[in-house]
């Protein structure tokens, strides 16, 4: 969500003007007579103005956060998003192929559900590095999908830090070695000579 800050950061300023402008119209010390409502009317046309602009803004924003969600969504490698806590957050089609689970279901499950268990020193020796702003370089895993079969996979993780520079959100891009792996098994039982 990096890229909206700055028109989110607009948004709340023209909020705040409205709410300045409008401060003098509801009841209080500053209100203006009912009578004098005529003598308003060019602020009044103008708030409404800024209205309009701040409705035109929201759209504007949410179509950007749609296109970045659809962007995210359709690439091709496998992201899912997760939070400090390490609970998925958002997860990509690419993602619910190889998981063999649909985003939606994806989403609010532990990350670690979805490792072999032979994985969750490593993962969670990981997570405490990223919590810590460690660089870590890419992971190997071993992936549960939902029929129960496994999956070797490199993972890469980039963080995203929230106010006072904590970690607010882990994106982990994984990739399937499975081919790999085969190819390693079977140069190793050639050179043994053990064969299938």
């Amino acid at each position: 969500m990096q890229p909206l800050t700055p028109a989110l950061e607009d948004l709340l300023e023209h909020l705040e003007d409205l709410d300045r402008r409008l401060r003098p119209l509801r009841a209080g010390e500053d209100a203006a007579p009912t009578g004098n409502l005529l003598l308003l009317k060019p602020v009044l046309a103008e708030i409404y103005d800024q209205v309009d602009a701040l409705i035109a803004g929201i759209r504007s924003i949410d179509a950007a956060y749609q296109r970045y969600r659809d962007r995210f969504f359709h690439l091709p490698a496998i992201c899912l998003c997760t939070g400090a806590d390490s609970i998925v957050l958002e997860a990509n089609r690419a993602a619910a192929l190889l998981f063999g689970i649909a985003p939606d279901r994806l989403q609010g499950s532990p990350l670690g559900a979805h490792l072999h268990p032979e994985s969750i020193p490593a993962f969670r020796s990981a997570v405490a590095a990223l919590g810590r702003g460690d660089d870590l370089p890419a992971q190997e895993f071993l992936l549960v999908r939902a029929d129960g079969g496994t999956v070797p996979a490199t993972a890469a993780v980039s963080t995203s830090y929230g106010p006072g520079g904590r970690a607010a959100e882990y994106l982990w891009v994984f990739h399937d070695i499975s081919g790999e792996k085969r190819v390693e098994e079977a140069s190793g039982r050639a050179k043994t000579g053990t064969g299938n």
